[in-house]
């Protein structure tokens, strides 16, 4: 009984964990679709939900094949690991803006530079050690 209990709570968390990934890429891809770096029909809105309907079908077209390709029970493991990878290469962005000098705009939060010189270098290193380990 303990053991069907944790497969379904494992599937659970493995089905919340796609659909978080699904939210993400969909206001990743708005965000610079507002900026003008991405076509801008990924910006607009439904009327109705007020979610940027293309991006996150963009969203699920990126994340559903995986998902149903992979076995369920290496999903989370998969998940995971595409999960620091985004981390790595969104800290190496910043990184890489803030080695151009410019200046911050008004209300953003300006951090230090060790910390998104930190993201990459923890989000491989813990992919290296997972690597090892199995």
């Amino acid at each position: 009984m303990a053991l069907k209990t944790m497969s379904l709570i494992a599937v659970d968390a493995t089905l919340n964990s796609i659909i978080v990934h699904i939210i993400v890429t969909s206001r990743v891809l708005c965000g610079p679709a507002s900026q003008g770096s991405l076509p801008d029909v990924l910006t607009r809105l439904n009327h109705r939900i007020g979610r940027p309907t293309l991006a996150t079908a963009v969203g699920v077209g990126a994340i559903l094949p995986p998902a149903l390709a992979v076995p369920l029970s290496g999903l989370a493991d998969l998940t995971a690991r595409f999960t620091f990878m985004i981390f790595a290469i969104v800290d190496a962005a910043i990184l890489r803006i803030k080695s151009r000098g410019a200046e911050s705009p008004a209300n953003v939060v300006v951090c230090p530079r060790w910390v998104p010189a930190a993201g990459p270098i923890s989000s491989l290193g813990l992919l290296a050690l997972d690597g090892v380990a199995r």
